[in-house]
């Protein structure tokens, strides 16, 4: 659960390595303060009653702490969709042998009153109803705030799925606006290294109980000379880019054995080409290679490695 970048984990997991995975469905969570919200949510208390959702100018129902952009003709129906969603969570994360909360950044809006925090900027058609209910304010959340938030979120999901390894990982998506006043490359700048120290020193400090950091965010930053990873909007990361990170994400917490047939396929390229950047050769693997997938179909996946490397890889 998190950013947009955990639906990219989720994906590559289940579909690249048939490991089962879920995102938190049909939503988004970007900063600690909401992530915490949610999980105290779903496993110790509701933090929200119905009488705090958003009313559009329409007369459409929105859910400030889930997904603001789906609209519910009623109550109930908003009701029966959060539900929903919030049913499937609940049990994933109880019965889950790892959680990876991907972090987004340190701005959020929330109620000036309670303090709770919405999934994002409220939309100008909701805004009567923030300012009937009393307005909403903008706040940055602090390194000493992200700290105690992830530290509570780690705490919380061990007590109730104990069983569970919490890793945090940075989104390596830039932001695309602040409302801070300063230059949106410095916002994100700051707003990255926040949440990477804060990730870090509690890595360190729980690194035997449970606690892990992926490097994901360093993987797309620190990218070797000549390569990136973002697409050509300079804000979002590529399919190549995630894949690389997914690529070592695998070789950090996947077994060997549960890593299947295109781990070994993105091994093959990296090896011939010595470095992380060399997943883009696999590009040619997508459209040409049916007789590398017809291989690894009927299970000669060593043949299938072979014939890729040696007629699929471009030279």
């Amino acid at each position: 659960m998190g950013s947009c970048f955990a639906d990219h984990v989720a994906e590559y997991l289940r579909h690249t390595l048939g490991i089962p995975a879920a995102s938190f469905g049909e939503s988004r969570f970007y900063d600690t303060t909401s992530v915490l919200q949610t999980v105290r949510h779903l496993l110790e208390a509701p933090q929200y009653d119905w009488s705090e959702m958003w009313v559009a100018d329409e007369g459409a129902f929105a859910h400030p702490f889930r997904n603001p952009r789906y609209r519910a003709g009623t109550l109930e129906e908003l009701q029966a969709w959060s539900d929903r969603i919030e049913g499937e969570a609940r049990a994933a994360l109880r019965a889950a042998d790892f959680v990876v909360v991907t972090l987004g950044g340190t701005e959020t809006w929330r109620d000036p009153v309670t303090k709770k925090a919405f999934v994002t900027m409220p939309f100008p058609d909701v805004f009567d109803t923030l300012l009937a209910a009393g307005g909403t304010e903008f706040h940055d959340v602090t390194f000493a705030e992200n700290y105690a938030n992830l530290e509570r979120i780690y705490l919380m999901i061990r007590e109730h799925a104990p069983q569970a390894q919490v890793i945090y990982t940075v989104s390596p998506i830039r932001m695309t606006f602040t409302v801070s006043g300063k230059d949106v490359a410095n916002v994100t700048s700051q707003s990255k290294s926040v949440l990477r120290a804060a990730a870090g020193e509690l890595a360190d400090r729980y690194r035997n109980a449970g606690l892990h950091y992926f490097h994901s965010y360093e993987v797309i930053q620190y990218a070797a000379p000549g390569h990136t990873f973002f697409n050509p909007d300079d804000i979002h990361v590529s399919a190549l880019g995630v894949r690389t990170v997914m690529h070592e994400f695998s070789r950090c917490y996947i077994s060997p054995e549960a890593r299947g047939g295109e781990y070994a396929l993105e091994e093959a390229a990296l090896k011939q080409t010595g470095t992380v950047a060399g997943v883009e050769q696999l590009a040619p693997y997508n459209v040409r290679a049916q007789a590398v997938c017809l291989l690894r179909t009927v299970g000669l996946e060593g043949l299938a490695r072979r014939v890729y490397v040696r007629f699929v890889l471009p030279r």
